[in-house]
């Protein structure tokens, strides 16, 4: 498996001709299709925010950039896949660049110069609703920031972010969006590391189908109601004998295990953990948001996300022989050689198996 970062076409293909598992990180792309999905769902934005850890990432606050004119500073890489995201939402579009490098998309309107006051103008800043500051200089992106607000000071405002070190500097600006192209890899690396199943649940969640924006807020809902306020963390578990040796033995013995009863808590029987399953892979099959009637299999892989306590509790769960079996069966398991022998006895009297 090979994950890289790329900036350039000509390397995604050279990368592409390598063959194997490829995962080529853009992260123009990858912020493209976030300000899509930011137009035409804000919550699965802000889902998405919430999950990777933006700052300032909330479950209760929806961002959604506006319908309308709108003006775009600097047409590198970011700025092209920006107004192709923008251009599929029926958005019109002026660019503001010192070079000439006008493309086939949809510009209404393309300036050739920097952006400063005077081309803000010509670019129809007074009637504008969004802007997008996009150059690969840090200084230049605020300072057009800076302009554009005291021009129009309604504007719906993303601005690229180049170097951490100037954090203070966009914290100040307080820019609707920002857009920091080494984070956004960074995120992306480890979201595939860590959680593979996660492309396969953001699909699930972005198609159009009947019903499926009722479907993601009623998860952003369950969420809430489980985590509150806490850190959310993305977890994937292998239901493999390294990770969940006990669950093996257990369904290895024949016995049916259900996905509602290693997610309990083993404290309190009737509550569950603090987490909410998101897929199980199942050999070639994934399952988006499965039910508590889920039976497991051996080698099956679930992705939930939870607190760093149900993370602990929920590997204890299907590690240990006791607690797995109070949780299938409501009864704890005889414990010592006399207990085990008495209860022995009682299922040869009674004709009774307790499991």
């Amino acid at each position: 498996c090979i994950i890289t970062m790329s900036k350039a076409h000509e390397v995604e293909d050279t990368l592409a001709t390598l063959g194997g598992e490829i995962h080529i990180v853009d992260p123009f792309k990858t912020f493209a299709k976030v300000l899509n999905a930011c137009i035409n769902k804000p919550a699965f934005y802000a889902l998405n925010n919430w999950l990777v850890g933006s700052r300032g990432a909330s479950l209760e606050v929806y961002e959604q950039p506006p319908i309308g004119h709108w003006i775009i500073c600097g047409y590198g890489r970011m700025g092209m896949e920006a107004n192709h995201a923008l251009n599929l939402n029926h958005i019109n579009t002026a660019v503001i660049d010192p070079h000439s490098r006008r493309r086939d998309e949809e510009i209404e309107t393309y300036i050739e110069g920097r952006a400063c006051a005077k081309t803000l103008k010509d670019a129809g800043i007074d009637h504008a609703v969004g802007l997008l500051a996009a150059a690969d200089d840090d200084g230049q992106n605020l300072s057009v920031l800076l302009n554009a607000r005291r021009l129009n000071d309604d504007l719906f405002t993303i601005v690229r972010q180049n170097s951490h070190q100037n954090e203070i500097a966009f914290n100040i600006a307080n820019a609707n969006m920002v857009m920091q192209p080494t984070l956004v890899t960074a995120r992306k690396i480890l979201l595939l590391l860590i959680a593979p199943l996660l492309k396969h649940f953001f699909i699930y969640l972005l198609a159009k189908d009947a019903g499926r924006d009722q479907i993601l807020e009623a998860l952003i809902t369950r969420l809430k109601q489980r985590l509150g306020h806490k850190k959310p963390f993305l977890v994937t578990v292998n239901f493999n004998r390294s990770e969940g040796l006990e669950l093996v033995n257990c369904l290895e013995a024949g016995h049916t295990i259900f996905l509602g009863d290693i997610i309990k808590d083993s404290r309190y029987t009737d509550k569950a953990l603090d987490l909410v399953p998101f897929v199980i892979k199942s050999g070639d099959q994934e399952i988006i948001l499965p039910t508590d009637d889920y039976k497991i299999k051996i080698d099956d892989q679930l992705l939930f996300c939870g607190t760093v306590e149900a993370k602990q509790l929920f590997k204890a769960n299907i590690n240990s022989e006791y607690t797995l079996f109070y949780l299938r069966t409501g009864k704890y398991p005889a414990v010592g050689y006399f207990m085990q022998w008495y209860e022995s006895r009682l299922r040869k009297k009674n004709g009774n198996n307790y499991d």
